[in-house]
């Protein structure tokens, strides 16, 4: 049995160890709550730690942790509720370094994350407006202000120029284009000189020794004129003749000047109607077409100078229109010199 004070002894030599390796053991343990590392300790980044002799709770950065620790997988934050109110720099910067260690993100994760942003930006529902949507919302409200009109009795103004197949805005309809003056050249008319010559201002065909027999001459405008879409469109001159009656030879309204229009450049011609007629002797039809007549003993067919405004016929009012005077006769010593004449020309 064992002697009281030895047992004292052993007991008080116990006590002293386990309170000397209690700090030991406790520090460096893994720890959720502060509690877990008991007292004199705190729970600090999942480790327990002796706290201060002040005992703030505020752990030094340069505080040392078990080897290995890493401080960014600890999975808790620095405790600070009892912190005191003066700010520590050290643990400033402490909370600093642990923010930036906290937001280091891979940059490869970044570019990620900015992908899927955007695309989630993209894909929309089906209530976000696009810019499609605006042009449509805009068509819409002025299609509901335009008044409803029946697909029957829409109405095109002819006159306008619509655009071509290219996108291309045609010309509009000619006013007062002028076609030919011949104050001083023949201003774009093709004719055989020997037949249709040009004075000041006019040109005119008259009888010569060489036009004793039959024949056809033309004064014709050699370029397209633009008259498509056209609603209406006129050629306008003025027109003048001197019948030689007295010519025994000739016969009645052999001579015959016809003015014509064509559609297809000049591969077709119409002959439009005179408007006015000069003179009530020429209010006819010559060869079954309507032209100015003149010629044949005893019957003076001759007219002053007329102003003529002719409609042109819708055949003609294309892209390619042209025009031309069409002299045809037996000869043309049945006119006097000069015999036509035709003066400056104008399309309206």
């Amino acid at each position: 049995m064992l002697h009281p004070g030895k047992v004292l002894s052993v007991a008080l030599i116990i006590l002293f160890l386990l309170t000397a390796c209690t700090p030991a053991e406790e520090e460096g343990l893994e720890c959720i709550e502060s509690w877990e590392c008991g007292e004199g300790y705190t729970c600090e980044v999942g480790y327990c730690v002796e706290l201060p002799d002040d005992g703030t709770g505020i752990v030094d950065k340069d505080t040392v942790l078990p080897e290995g620790t890493d401080t960014n997988d600890a999975g808790t934050d620095v405790t600070t509720d009892e912190a005191t109110e003066g700010n520590d720099p050290a643990v400033e910067q402490d909370e600093i370094n642990e923010e930036t260690d906290d937001a280091v993100i891979p940059e490869e994760d970044l570019i990620d994350d900015e992908m899927m942003i955007e695309e989630d930006v993209a894909v929309t529902d089906d209530q976000t407006t696009t810019e499609e949507d605006v042009v449509v919302a805009e068509e819409d409200a002025a299609f509901e202000n335009d008044p409803v009109v029946d697909e029957d009795t829409v109405m095109v103004d002819e006159d306008t120029a619509v655009p071509d197949e290219d996108g291309d805005t045609p010309p509009s309809c000619p006013t007062g284009l002028s076609l030919g003056s011949w104050a001083s050249g023949d201003d774009g008319w093709s004719h055989d000189n020997n037949w249709w010559t040009r004075a000041s201002g006019n040109m005119h065909l008259d009888y010569t020794a060489d036009h004793s027999s039959s024949y056809t001459q033309d004064l014709t405008y050699t370029t397209d004129i633009y008259l498509a879409g056209c609603a209406s469109a006129t050629l306008s001159f003025a027109v003048q003749l001197n019948d030689d009656y007295t010519y025994a030879a000739g016969s009645d309204k052999s001579e015959k000047l016809y003015v014509q229009c064509s559609g297809d450049a000049g591969a077709n011609w119409t002959s439009m109607t005179p408007n006015p007629w000069p003179s009530s002797d020429q209010s006819g039809e010559c060869g079954g077409l309507p032209g100015y007549c003149a010629g044949g003993p005893g019957n003076d067919w001759s007219f002053a100078k007329t102003n003529q405004t002719i409609d042109i016929p819708v055949a003609c009012r294309t892209a390619q229109a042209r025009f031309r005077f069409h002299a045809t006769g037996d000869t043309t010593w049945s006119l006097l010199a000069p015999g036509w004449q035709i003066y400056p020309v104008t399309v309206n």
